[in-house]
């Protein structure tokens, strides 16, 4: 009989083990990427209440109208309908990496483009914890020009510049903020270490038995 943390890491494992499977015709996958990650890459990152949505059934598309309560990035021409319009669109279907966002709450929302994925970062706005809202106001950000590479193992060799992101744990998840180890710039702006801050949250997480 498997107790909680036995299952939740076997699920966590499951997971990803699935998302990192190749994409189909039938089936929508994306490879995993840490929530900094997907915040850095990404042309906007915002908080915003979703006030309704409709269907252009050209294109099979949902559209859903926002009221954008805060904007922490709003990067290149992309987002253009974001910025005029105050839309996002993303695709009625499952296959095809369709997102479902329920009128009335209020999510935070990080995409590459106005047509946002599963891919994408979003996560109702009440389930963000701490670090992530912090991370999204500006310690994601600092820690943008170091990798964060998926670790599914416990001891995964260190590599230049980069967490090891860790499966077995949901402190590196939830409470991770990979940043440059002081002192190991170079010239050019890259870092030589990079560490998980050890922020109070991050440790009362790692701490907790």
């Amino acid at each position: 009989m498997m107790d909680a943390k036995t299952t939740f890491i076997f699920c966590i494992i499951a997971f990803f083990g699935l998302a990192l499977l190749p994409t189909s015709t039938d089936a929508c996958s994306c490879a995993a990427e840490h929530t900094q990650t997907k915040i850095c890459n990404a042309q906007f990152s915002i908080i915003a209440r979703v006030l309704g949505r409709y269907i252009r059934y050209t294109n099979r598309q949902v559209v859903y109208k926002l009221q954008i309560w805060r904007v922490y990035k709003m990067n290149g021409k992309e987002p253009h309908e974001l910025k005029m319009r105050r839309i996002i669109t993303s695709s009625m279907d499952d296959s095809m990496c369709g997102v479902n966002l329920k009128p009335g709450r209020t999510y935070a929302i990080a995409a590459r483009s106005s047509h946002i994925t599963i891919c994408d970062f979003y996560k109702e706005y009440k389930k963000l914890t701490v670090v992530e809202r912090r991370g999204m106001a500006s310690s994601y950000n600092k820690g943008c020009a170091c990798n964060i590479k998926p670790c599914f193992t416990n001891d995964c060799p260190p590599m230049e510049g980069t967490c090891n992101w860790s499966f077995m744990s949901a402190c590196d998840t939830d409470y991770g903020v990979c940043i440059p180890s002081r002192g190991t710039l170079t010239p050019d702006g890259n870092p030589t270490k990079c560490h998980w801050k050890r922020s109070s949250p991050y440790m009362r997480c790692i701490m907790a038995p």
